[in-house]
């Protein structure tokens, strides 16, 4: 999942150039991904049993490179189709809900190839036990803004917690 992220970024690091000072490339990438996760007890101790999260995650990928301004932008988003959790003693099912998105925008004109100066992730795990079962949310921020003549990082956001009720 965000594997393919850096590998799509490594290719296209590869085709910049290829492209004439004029060109202006866009990428639409669609897709889907068989996705499986345990959340257990031991990890997570609010949990009373074991849950298994399995489905198909499908994601979007568009990608903008501009080498007249020498900068790019992607952003790739997924959301979840047919995923369900159900837990491995009481195989009740468990609703779940889990969008995550990552935004980076950067530069081509580097001697190194594409370096971000913003980048912002968002991810939301939840899941609704039924009943008395509990909840669990986890969710996480992080955005970087990096100067553009210094490369210092100006901006540093994390945040990451896991809820449990």
């Amino acid at each position: 999942m965000r594997k393919i992220c850096i590998a799509l970024a490594l290719a296209m690091t590869a085709l910049m150039p290829a492209l004439s000072s004029a060109q202006t490339l866009q990428i639409n990438e669609r897709g889907e991904l068989p996705w499986e996760w345990y959340l257990t007890p031991t990890e997570y101790p609010c949990l009373t049993e074991t849950i298994y999260l399995s489905g198909t995650l499908e994601y979007r990928l568009h990608m903008i490179f501009n080498p007249t301004s020498g900068g790019y932008s992607w952003q790739y988003m997924e959301t979840t189709r047919g995923m369900t959790a159900v837990g491995m003693t009481t195989g009740e099912t468990y609703q779940y809900n889990g969008p995550y998105t990552y935004r980076d925008n950067g530069s081509t004109d580097t001697p190194w190839g594409m370096y971000p100066f913003e980048v912002t992730i968002h991810n939301i795990n939840h899941f609704v036990g039924p009943g008395d079962l509990p909840n669990i949310y986890f969710r996480t921020l992080v955005h970087v803004t990096v100067d553009r003549v210094t490369y210092e990082t100006t901006v540093l956001v994390v945040k990451e917690d896991v809820l449990c009720n």
